[in-house]
């Protein structure tokens, strides 16, 4: 009789966790996800927040692909502190992964862009600033710590700007 009811249990246990699934998918498919282009500005917020620097996005689509939420954003641009691009991405695919909801923050499986433009500098001290964020050193790497949980990142057609002010060099691309 224990195992009997141990493995009804389980059965409805099985049961019901898949409906709440279910319901979650459906939620995200009906509600969620086509409401991302409507909150761009949000969105902006939250990614400022997340990294400390200003964040502008272009235009934003979002759609699935598959059971996986995917997002389409015209351009995205961080900022350093004085107001000028350390970033820019023309464009930018990529593909949510459901591991987002255990992480608490936002993970993609798939990050697609094309025409890259970074704006790396060497400092006197040999500090690498990627605008004003520090690469090298510090403690202030927010922006890395989220870059490293990223999985399947595609680069195409990419720009290196590097300007290198402990050898008082011209800037190279």
């Amino acid at each position: 009789r224990l195992a009997r009811d141990a493995n009804r249990w389980l059965w409805w246990s099985a049961g019901g966790l898949t409906i709440l699934l279910r319901a979650l998918h459906l939620l995200l498919r009906v509600w969620v996800v086509p409401q991302i282009p409507e909150r761009r500005q949000e969105i902006e917020a939250a990614l400022s927040e997340a990294i400390q620097r200003p964040v502008r996005l272009g235009e934003i689509s979002a759609g699935w692909s598959g059971l996986q939420p995917r997002v389409g954003i015209a351009s995205l641009t961080v900022l350093d502190r004085a107001g000028q691009p350390a970033l820019v991405l023309p464009a930018i695919n990529a593909a949510l992964s459901w591991r987002s909801v255990t992480a608490g923050t936002v993970v993609f499986s798939r990050l697609r862009t094309g025409g890259l433009e970074l704006f790396l500098r060497r400092t006197g001290d040999g500090t690498i600033l990627l605008g004003d964020i520090p690469l090298n050193q510090g403690d202030d790497n927010r922006f890395l710590e989220w870059l490293e949980q990223q999985r399947g990142i595609d680069l195409e057609r990419s720009v290196v700007h590097w300007d290198d002010e402990q050898r008082a060099a011209p800037r190279m691309s």
